[in-house]
């Protein structure tokens, strides 16, 4: 009798190879390692802006934080349930 929560555990002919399941949550968490990458980026940017410029406050981009629950929350679905497109989409919105 098998087991009903155990994963994949790989390809049978290839016992080195990664499992899909693994792959897929390899690619989810890239996507969201990626999003909170751009957010930084956009943060750093700011911030040289207002120093420079002397317009607009950093502290105005910090509203945009509750955003990268999207791509968090997409992770976590997509990784664990990758048939969900509810993490997919999550993931998506996290990259614009």
């Amino acid at each position: 009798m098998t087991d009903v929560r155990s994963p994949n555990v790989g390809n049978q002919e290839n016992p080195d190879s990664p499992s899909p399941r693994r792959s897929v949550a390899w690619l989810a968490w890239s996507l969201a390692g990626l999003s909170v990458i751009m957010f930084a980026t956009g943060v750093a940017f700011a911030l040289l802006s207002a120093f420079v410029g002397g317009v607009g406050l950093p502290a105005d981009f910090l509203i945009f934080v509750p955003f990268l629950a999207f791509p968090v929350v997409g992770a976590l679905i997509a990784s664990k349930r990758p048939e969900n497109s509810v993490g997919w989409i999550c993931l998506a919105a996290g990259l614009f």
